[in-house]
């Protein structure tokens, strides 16, 4: 874990020094869950201020988690997997219609704003997504 976070303070300047993502998850046990619709995923919101969120999403093999986008202010939604493997859909933007990443076990994927993007579990998988910054009803 801490590699991970080693990784994510790289690529994110607004987390705190003393914060690390295991103190998020202890500190946030009791954080609204958000439930997928139609099958077992559910999202935690770990963290959340005006410069960042966290959620940390459970997708059982199979399930589905919607087209969408991050819209203005969000400049980066990273996608840190921590267990399982998922695939990501995304609209390229240059003239390709999509383009397919497959995520897996702590492999990290940015996503820049504005990309409608979509995702497939290809097996029970855990991850944790951030929006830099905080995308409001995050997450949905």
């Amino acid at each position: 874990m801490d590699d991970l976070t080693d990784r994510l303070r790289r690529i994110v300047n607004n987390i705190p020094d003393n914060l690390t993502l295991e103190d998020i998850v202890i500190r946030n046990k009791e954080d609204t869950i958000y439930p997928g619709e139609g099958d077992d995923s559910h999202s935690r919101n770990l963290y959340s201020t005006n410069d960042i969120a966290i959620a940390l999403t459970n997708m059982p093999k199979g399930a589905t988690f919607p087209n969408h986008r991050h819209n203005s202010p969000v400049q980066k939604e990273l996608i840190i997997m921590l267990k399982g493997s998922v695939c990501i859909t995304k609209e390229t933007g240059n003239g390709e219609t999509e383009k397919q990443v497959v995520i897996k076990q702590f492999e990290i994927d940015i996503i820049d704003k504005n990309i409608l993007h979509r995702a497939i579990a290809l097996e029970d998988c855990v991850f944790v997504a951030i929006t830099v910054p905080r995308d409001d009803g995050y997450p949905r």
